[in-house]
């Protein structure tokens, strides 16, 4: 068991690739302003059923899982009817080379997206909507394949 929850925690980071990052800028009143950085993509919508032993669940490509936006998706055991766990996410967080926070932390779609597909730049920090578009799927990985 504990190799599936960590086979599953891996592929979903390797999923989602880029993350929202927030800049803090001082204001002239000494206040802090977030400043949302991203790419003009559109939020991710690929989403996959996983079905191993005896969990069936769903996991979306926007950082989130075990829902499907509106209902509890993580079923044990599979065909029960019975849900543990309503929804989850990612949180990527840590300090630059000054010592600032950024953080991406998923507030389950309530304020737009924090995560979207694809690789990003890593020179400036950025991506295009048509990276986000190719790479809003899933891709199955095989345990032989790793």
């Amino acid at each position: 068991m504990k190799k599936l929850i960590t086979i599953v925690i891996v592929s979903i980071a390797f999923l989602n690739a880029k993350a929202s990052f927030i800049k803090r800028e001082a204001t002239s009143n000494n206040n802090s302003q977030l400043n949302f950085r991203s790419a003009e993509c559109k939020a991710p919508t690929s989403r996959i059923d996983l079905d191993i032993n005896n969990v069936r669940t769903t996991i979306l490509n926007g950082g989130d899982m075990w829902w499907d936006l509106d209902n509890a998706k993580y079923e044990i055991p599979k065909g029960s009817g019975q849900h543990s766990i309503f929804a989850g996410s990612i949180m990527i967080g840590g300090r630059d080379e000054t010592g600032n926070l950024k953080m991406a932390a998923l507030t389950h779609r309530s304020k737009g997206s924090d995560f979207w597909a694809g690789p990003i730049n890593k020179n400036n920090v950025t991506t295009t909507s048509d990276i986000c578009d190719e790479y809003d799927k899933h891709f199955k990985v095989n345990r032989k394949d790793v």
